[in-house]
């Protein structure tokens, strides 16, 4: 929510199964064993990904998907990316990755990498991986956070979520935005 006040947005969750036939929105690998949980307001809609029993604040592990409303555009990903980088510039010990810009399934995408050391706060270590596509009308996102001692399988997890990613509209032929 604080992106998108950055961005000068609103954002609303992209999940299939309740998106209009007309609409577009993201897509990514299923999340075997985590629980979805969407919040809704007025134009605002976010669909967090947690494993069962683990509030957002204290989850080890969180998905979260994101479509912004309108925010369409060629530099809509980089703009995002750098507001999640501003979102954690205050954060003790903060260390942001080089940002990418590659193209996903021919739309303007960024991606970026941060990681935060433990601090007061938040007593463990935390890298959070964010991904933005310019989708026809809308931007679209899906951030992952792991938070404590980082494994392998955290990383490549998080990057099979991101690399799974793809904006689905109704003339999309990715298998992923098929509803078979």
């Amino acid at each position: 929510m604080i992106l998108a006040l950055l961005l000068g947005a609103t954002i609303a969750g992209a999940a299939p199964a309740d998106t209009p036939a007309n609409s577009e929105y993201l897509a990514t690998m299923p999340l075997a064993g985590l629980v979805p949980r969407t919040r809704e307001r007025p134009g605002v809609r976010e669909t967090d990904w947690l494993p069962p029993g683990q509030s957002f604040d204290h989850a080890t592990r969180v998905v979260v998907i994101e479509r912004i409303a309108g925010a369409a555009g060629p530099e809509a990903p980089m703009r995002f990316i750098a507001g999640v980088t501003t979102c954690f510039a205050p954060c003790p010990d903060h260390q942001d990755a080089p940002v990418s810009q590659t193209p996903v399934g021919g739309r303007p995408a960024a991606r970026g990498t941060i990681d935060l050391r433990p601090n007061a706060t938040f007593p463990g270590p935390r890298r959070v991986f964010a991904l933005a596509i310019s989708g026809e009308r809308d931007l679209h996102t899906v951030t992952v956070m792991i938070r404590g001692a980082l494994t392998r399988a955290d990383t490549d997890f998080a990057e099979a979520v991101l690399r799974s990613a793809v904006v689905c509209t109704p003339a999309s032929r990715a298998a992923v935005c098929r509803p078979d």
